[in-house]
């Protein structure tokens, strides 16, 4: 207690510093800003040590103005994040703030070629956003991260980008989207050449259907990956997602639990893909006497249109 009271008491001094070269007179024609904005800033950090949010914001925003008068565009993305983290550090529930300090320090850092910490602040927040379950908005700012990554062309980044969104997308259940993206990631891989295990991704769009109890088109997209991911066949992924079908043809909810306890599938990330997995009941269908009847249909229609074809130039 002691000596965050010599902490707060040193921020004050540091905050009348910054105050007083900001102030002109007989001895100061003009306004330091440097060192104001030094002052201030050091002030702040003594105020966050002491966890004074409402003092640090007041200096963090004093140092704003003194750093945008020195056109700073760095130290002005480096203010606006240190505002941000401070919300995020308590907890805050004032998302609208959050947003806007987030939307300045991203200008900023861009403004300064500084891309790549304007991605790592969006993905931090949207993280903090999916933490407090305000997924519509963490979907936003996750999306503005994604195309910000792309631009940048940064791999690894946008794979961690990616997870945050996926994480999004299972809490709301849009399981689609998920399949969507994976597939495009596989092909972006593929015509890249990239090694990458496109075998789990392989695993997480048939999950997807599985999650959506639409288990024909489970086996649909199983054989077109089998086509598209190199050595899909051979990897433990696909015995797990044969495991998990089989388990279908037999309603076995048993080897369907088996099946999903294995590493390949433990391992997913994000986690809540996992969890999702472990709620589904398996019911009893015959996946392949339904494709075989959807095939024989899809015939039978061509047939007819090309009976109608036919029919028709014999006519003309």
């Amino acid at each position: 207690m002691k000596q965050d009271n010599n902490q707060e008491k040193e921020a004050d001094k540091k905050f009348k510093k910054g105050k007083e070269a900001l102030t002109t007179g007989v001895f100061q024609w003009k306004k330091d800003y440097n060192l104001g904005a030094m002052q201030f800033e050091e002030a702040a950090k003594l105020y966050k040590e002491c966890k004074n949010s409402q003092k640090e914001k007041e200096a963090l925003k004093l140092a704003i103005e003194c750093n945008e008068k020195l056109n700073d565009t760095w130290a002005v993305g480096r203010n606006y994040e240190a505002l941000l983290n401070s919300l995020i550090d308590n907890s805050s529930n004032d998302y609208k703030e959050l947003i806007e300090w987030t939307q300045k320090a991203g200008i900023y850092f861009k403004v300064s070629d500084s891309g790549m910490k304007s991605i790592q602040v969006l993905n931090r927040v949207a993280k903090y956003l999916i933490k407090r379950q305000q997924y519509e908005m963490a979907e936003k700012v996750i999306l503005e991260a994604l195309a910000e990554a792309e631009d940048q062309q940064a791999p690894s980044t946008r794979t961690d980008i990616i997870s945050s969104y996926v994480e999004i997308l299972i809490e709301t259940q849009q399981y689609h989207k998920v399949a969507d993206l994976y597939m495009k990631e596989i092909t972006k891989f593929r015509e890249e050449h990239m090694k990458y295990p496109l075998s789990q991704y392989a695993l997480i769009v048939i999950i997807m259907y599985i999650l959506q109890d639409e288990i024909i088109r489970a086996n649909q997209e199983l054989e077109q990956l089998i086509i598209q991911v190199y050595n899909f066949h051979k990897s433990s992924e696909f015995r797990v997602v044969d495991q998990v079908l089989n388990s279908y043809e037999k309603g076995d909810q048993n080897q369907f639990n088996e099946a999903i306890t294995k590493s390949c599938v433990t391992s997913i990330y994000p986690p809540n893909i996992v969890r999702a997995l472990r709620k589904v009941k398996v019911r009893v269908i015959n996946i392949h006497q339904k494709q075989n009847i959807q095939q024989q249909e899809l015939e039978q229609g061509q047939e007819e249109v090309d009976y109608e074809q036919e029919l028709a130039k014999k006519i003309l």
